[in-house]
């Protein structure tokens, strides 16, 4: 293996604050990774080629963090746990719809500052995995985090966060980071290491941005599969708040 890919592969073991489930999906090869870049002032996709590019991007993950993890949740259903990640300031939270059943289940969940909130599934689809879900006494003011305005690409550095196999306020939430490996199907594939409780978790780019949501892992490294954001367009009500708007799946650039 290329010294390079040692490197990049050690520093996003170390960036996990914990371990690492899911359901099992045939894999797919990678697409092809883009050349290291930066624009912006964010490293958007290739491989790092030395110690200054892995500072830039340790660096870009440790300035993003504390504006996502206050809209990180924990979500209890019907014995099982998973995740969720608040998008507005209605307390309407993205996450898996095999984490939260059907609509109208009742939901225990636990903010980022540890506090226990109950609330309901208003929405799923079992075909996408997409689920919607309303606390029922949002805080004020109620953090959130922004959707992503463009879709990812192949290459591209993002960060998945989840409380794996469930709740604990010692450690918080488990960040890893990785790359998109392929946008295929209407999916986020990337190699972001998953396990129980990550489901329904929140994927981001570097810049801090909602682009997909943890749904389920193969059996290889590059299987982790994450529902695009604008899936969940389709499950919004009219009486549930603005729908935020997000790239379609079905067109990344090239």
């Amino acid at each position: 293996m290329p010294r390079r890919r040692i490197i990049a592969s050690s520093l996003a073991g170390s960036l996990a604050l914990g371990q690492a489930v899911a359901s099992p999906i045939a894999g797919e090869a990678p697409g092809q990774v883009v050349p290291w870049r930066e624009e912006a002032g964010v490293l958007p996709a290739g491989t790092p080629d030395s110690l200054d590019d892995l500072k830039s991007l340790q660096a870009a993950l440790q300035g993003v963090l504390p504006r996502v993890l206050p809209a990180v949740v924990e979500i209890y259903a019907m014995g099982t746990h998973g995740s969720g990640v608040s998008i507005d300031t209605l307390g309407t939270i993205y996450t898996a719809a095999h984490v939260v059943h059907k609509p109208g289940t009742p939901l225990q969940i636990t903010l980022a500052d540890t506090s226990k909130r109950s609330g309901a599934t208003l929405a799923g689809n079992a075909d996408t995995d997409a689920g919607i879900v309303r606390l029922d006494t949002p805080p004020s003011p109620c953090p959130h985090v922004p959707l992503a305005t463009e879709f990812p690409r192949v290459g591209e550095w993002v960060f998945a966060i989840g409380h794996s196999g469930g709740y604990n306020a010692a450690r918080g939430p488990v960040v890893r980071l990785g790359r998109v490996v392929s946008l295929q199907d209407g999916l986020v594939r990337t190699d972001c290491k998953l396990i129980g409780g990550d489901s329904g978790g929140p994927l981001f780019n570097m810049r801090g941005e909602l682009i997909g949501i943890n749904s389920q892992i193969g059996t290889g490294l590059e299987d982790n599969i994450h529902i695009p954001t604008a899936v969940f367009a389709a499950l919004r009500q009219p009486g549930q708040g603005p729908t935020p708007q997000s790239p379609a799946p079905s067109s990344p650039p090239p």
